[in-house]
């Protein structure tokens, strides 16, 4: 990545001065004007905000009680009014999960990170966390405050990703596994038909590695000033505590359309995987 130019056009030779130039720049943008701010759309206040289930990475005893702690994971949590708090336990927890630094760049620090939600519940497109679960692909309990679902990220790649600016998909070898899978259903499914049987029940996918791909929509706004806009899949693969299908589910809505710039070659390969996937899942009854 290259840092971004500091006032007097100059560009400071400190790794870590460069990384806090080109945060600051991330943190400026403005996103919302640029990509659209749908992310935010108030809604209401869903049930998992006020109670504290999944306690599988409850490790609030890592953490001491200090005053600048507190203050730190009140931020991370939410305002008291914000529709998209997120209880302590949570916080804790998938800060527990993740390593407490970011996905993407590695950056640590609480007062640098925020919690992402890969579906937030229902989604505009319909493809959110009921969709997923009428598919036999997430538990029935699982709703968007599910660990599975939450992410840590830095601030910057945060605003990113609630500007659609990068998603996380599973990566090719998973990929595979899902194709042979569902296409099995599939054949499963036109078997019982064609003798004359009811469609057998959907099975639950197997456990695919927890390995992703990271797909960056706007590599100009990713990798910062002066890189062309494209759409690219970064050559590095995320082994990642969260559900694929939550991932999946999200990159859907934002690769299901051609682009005004030229993907690269393996963005186009992954893109026409991605939708095949959807047109698959699309015929689950």
């Amino acid at each position: 990545m290259s840092a971004n130019n500091s006032d007097d056009g100059h560009t400071s030779s400190n790794p870590l001065e460069q990384r806090a130039e080109l945060l600051n720049y991330y943190l400026n943008l403005n996103l919302d004007d640029r990509f659209g701010s749908s992310a935010d759309t108030p809604r209401s206040r869903p049930p998992s905000i006020t109670s504290a289930t999944e306690t599988s990475f409850d490790h609030e005893t890592d953490y001491e009680d200090s005053e600048n702690e507190e203050d730190e994971l009140s931020e991370l949590m939410g305002a008291q009014d914000d529709v998209n708090r997120l209880h302590r336990t949570k916080v804790v927890g998938t800060l527990a999960k993740d390593g407490s630094r970011c996905a993407i760049c590695g950056m640590e620090g609480l007062e640098n990170l925020t919690i992402i939600r890969l579906l937030d519940g229902e989604s505009p497109s319909g493809m959110g966390i009921p969709w997923l679960q009428t598919k036999n692909l997430v538990p029935p309990e699982t709703d968007r405050d599910s660990f599975k679902n939450l992410l840590c990220v830095c601030k910057a790649h945060g605003r990113m990703y609630n500007a659609s600016v990068w998603r996380f998909v599973p990566s090719q070898g998973p990929r595979r596994q899902l194709f042979a899978f569902e296409e099995l259903e599939v054949s499963r499914r036109q078997q019982a038909e064609a003798m004359g049987f009811p469609p057998p029940s959907r099975s639950m996918p197997p456990q695919i590695p927890q390995l992703f791909e990271l797909v960056v929509h706007d590599a100009g706004i990713f990798a910062g000033p002066g890189v062309m806009p494209n759409h690219v899949v970064m050559e590095q693969t995320f082994e990642l505590n969260v559900s694929p299908f939550a991932a999946l589910a999200s990159a859907f809505t934002t690769m299901s359309s051609a682009f005004e710039t030229q993907p690269t070659i393996y963005f186009s390969q992954v893109q026409s995987e991605i939708m095949h996937l959807k047109q698959l899942l699309d015929n689950v009854p």
